[in-house]
Order: structure tokens, then sequence, then C-alpha cells
């Protein structure tokens, strides 16, 4: 600016004075290099995706009652094996209650059946078996009298008959007496033990039963984490299998759709560039799923994020820890191009060279063609720092561009200097 200031100045003074002036301008720099020299900068591509909790849980009740006491709210930490919820278990108490008075009463008749029969039943047992004899000798006694009272004709048939059937009373009596002393003298049958200890195994299985459903009365934090919704409070109720509290892990992954050729160059254990906003992290591959979505056409990858080495100084590195489930992140992908092929000969021509070439060397030559400039004859000096030279403008055909490149072909050799940038200085 000032200097065309100075020159406007100068001017109109020679005017006035009538001198005429000639002010011969130095020719403006440019920078050149040869087309097939021309070294692509490494590219990237990025692909969308999201950041999500490495386990996500709704946990509910395993039975069906009413909510006792919900412990924690939306945002709050727990760590496994911390009860977050409670039902109420009073229905469960009074089962307990009859179910041990129920074992006990069983458990003490086993012990009786192992025990076996006291000595005092025995020996009662035994008296009761004289006690029989004793009866069936007077019984004996009685009937042999009447036996000697009727072949005298001082006795009757009936009187006869009636010691008949008492001394066989008396026998079927004294057999039964003898089998309940044999039973007590061998002691309780191993089958009836058995069959006890049955019944008191089945008790305590009924008591395992009601624990179980206890231990399902509480919500037990199945691992670290967060929680992230509440969705009842004291008092509902609620029946089994209900979602009641939403769990989210602290460990984050990312989970990527990417194209199915994309995904299928990827290693585990690869490492890769996620960004969030403008912070980025180093991730490695950690899965991949084996189908391509029908809907998306992608094949979904998870990333795991590795710690970040605190010796950095990169002002934009930080711990994934600190990024949130649901935030929108991005993969950064190098993306390979090759700088040189044959163009297309489908229209019978003859093969054209393809070269990448910065955007900025091109210049729209109207009606949707582009050309660039060039040096056709580099000698010695051109292309040293202060050399001059004399361009020309060739037409090109762009057939892609990727990011600050683009893919040309045209009236262009690869020994020819292009113009990089300063066009406008042309």
């Amino acid at each position: 600016v000032v200097g065309g200031l100075v020159a406007g100045v100068v001017g109109r003074w020679d005017r006035a004075t009538g001198s005429p002036t000639r002010i011969d301008a130095a020719p403006l720099p440019v920078r050149a290099a040869r087309i097939d020299s021309i070294v692509m900068e490494p590219m990237k591509v990025s692909y969308p995706g999201l950041i999500i909790a490495r386990k996500e849980s709704e946990l509910g009740f395993e039975r069906p009652g009413r909510v006792m006491r919900i412990l924690k709210e939306e945002g709050d930490a727990v760590v496994t094996g911390e009860v977050m919820a409670e039902l109420d278990t009073e229905d469960l108490d009074a089962s307990e209650d009859r179910a041990s008075a129920e074992l006990r009463s069983a458990e003490a008749v086993l012990r009786e059946l192992v025990a076996g029969p006291r000595k005092q039943e025995i020996r009662a047992a035994a008296a009761r078996v004289e006690q029989r004899l004793a009866e069936i000798a007077l019984a004996n006694a009685n009937l042999e009298r009447e036996k000697t009272l009727l072949r005298k004709g001082a006795g009757s048939q009936r009187t006869l008959d009636t010691a008949k059937y008492a001394l066989q009373v008396l026998e079927e009596q004294i057999r039964s007496s003898r089998a309940d002393l044999e039973l007590l003298e061998e002691g309780t049958r191993t089958e009836q033990i058995d069959a006890q200890q049955a019944a008191c195994e089945s008790i305590r299985a009924q008591l395992k039963e009601i624990a179980a459903k206890r231990q399902d009365s509480r919500i037990l934090a199945p691992f670290d984490g967060r929680v992230t919704t509440r969705r009842f409070d004291e008092g509902a109720v609620i029946a089994a299998g209900m979602p009641i509290i939403g769990l989210i892990s602290h460990e984050l992954e990312a989970r990527f759709g990417l194209p199915a050729d994309m995904a299928s160059s990827l290693s585990i254990g690869q490492a890769i560039d996620v960004s969030v906003e403008q912070h980025h992290q180093t991730a490695a591959v950690d899965r991949l799923e084996p189908n391509v979505d029908l809907t998306t056409r992608t094949r979904a990858v998870y990333l795991r994020f590795n710690d970040v080495d605190p010796s950095s100084a990169a002002s934009d590195r930080i711990i994934a820890s600190h990024w949130i489930a649901g935030q929108v992140a991005n993969v950064h992908l190098p993306q390979t191009l090759q700088p040189l092929s044959k163009g297309d000969t489908s229209a019978g021509g003859p093969n054209r060279e393809e070269y990448w070439v910065p955007t900025s060397a091109l210049t729209s030559a109207g009606r949707g063609i582009w050309s660039v400039l060039v040096l056709p004859q580099p000698s010695a000096t051109v292309g040293l720092p202060d050399a001059e030279g004399t361009c020309e403008r060739r037409a090109v055909e762009v057939v892609r561009t990727e990011g600050g490149h683009s893919l040309v072909r045209g009236m262009i050799q690869g020994s020819d200097l292009l113009i990089m940038d300063g066009l406008h200085r042309i």
C-alpha cells in the first residue's frame, strides 16, 4: 500500500514537472516443482461413530413384590456387589420360620430313629411276652379241667369251647408280643432312617429356595459403573423381570460403522486415532462384527481406548474416561492413493498419464475446463532461486479430488515444471 501511494505521488509529481519517469518492477516469485516429483501429503478419511459403554445393563428383580428401598439415584457411582434396591420380604420371613420349625421336628425324629429303641422299651416288651406265657399256662390248665369235668358229666360243652378259644387268643397274642420284642432288639430299619433323612433334605431345599428368593429381592451391582436411569420409587408393586435401574460401566469404547472393505483391512490391536470434538485419543481395534448391516451396508468395528502417555505434551490429548457415553466420535483412517496411473484408453486414443497435483495449481478456463501453468522445458537455471522463465497454459481434465490434491490428465508431462501456487502473480 505504501509503495502504491509513493508511486502515485511520484507519478503526479512527474506529470506536474513534465519529466518522464519509468519504473520497472521486479518479477514476483512463485513456487514450481516437477510434476512427477510431487509428493502427496498423508491423507486420512474420517467416519463418524459413537462413544458407548463397554457394559450396559437394565437391572430388575427376579421375583414380583413391593419395592422397599431404592438406594441409588441417576449419576451415582456403584461398585461390584453393592446393594442398589430391595423388595419387601415379610412373606419370605414367615415361610422361613415355618420351614425351620418343620426341619427341627424332622431332625428330631431322625435322631430318634438313628438312636433306636431304649433298653426300657425292650424290657417292657420282654415282660409282655412273659405275661402272655403265664396267661397261656393258665388257659391250658382251665382247658384240661373243663375236659375232665365234661368226661365225668359235671361240665358242659359250652364251657369247654370257651376255654379252647381263650387259649387260641392267648397264643396269637404271644406271637405278636414276641414279634414286637424281636423288632425292638433288631433296632430301627435303614429304610426308615433313609426316608426320614430324605424328608429333612426336602425341608432344607425349601430353606435354600427361600434364601434364593431373598437374594432375588435385592439388586446388586454386577460391575463397577454409574446409574443411568431410575424407573420406580419406594412402594411400587412390580412384576418379575421389570427393569428398575439402568447401569453402565466406567470403561468406554467406540463403535463405528465402516465400509466392508475398509473394516476388513483392519487388524485386531491396530492403533487408530479417535477424536471427540477437538480432543484426540489413541484406540486399538478390539473386535469386528462378522456380518454387514443390511440397512446401513456397513460393518461394525469396536475400538478400546489405550492409556495416554503422561509425558505427552500435546494439549489436545485427554484421557478417554473424560468422555461420556453417547458422544459422537470420529475415527481417522489413513487413505492410500496412487500418485501415478495410466489414463483411460476406452476412447481409442493414446495412453495419457495421470498425476496428482495441488488443487491450488488449477485455474478455471471456462465451460468446465481446467488448466495449469507449466514451464515446458526446464533448464539448468530454471527452478533455482531467483530464476526467471516463461510459462504456458495447459488444459487438463480433473479425474478426482481428494483433500488438497487433484488427479488430472491432459497436455502435461512428468518433466514439466508445475506452478504450484501464486498464480495470481502471473
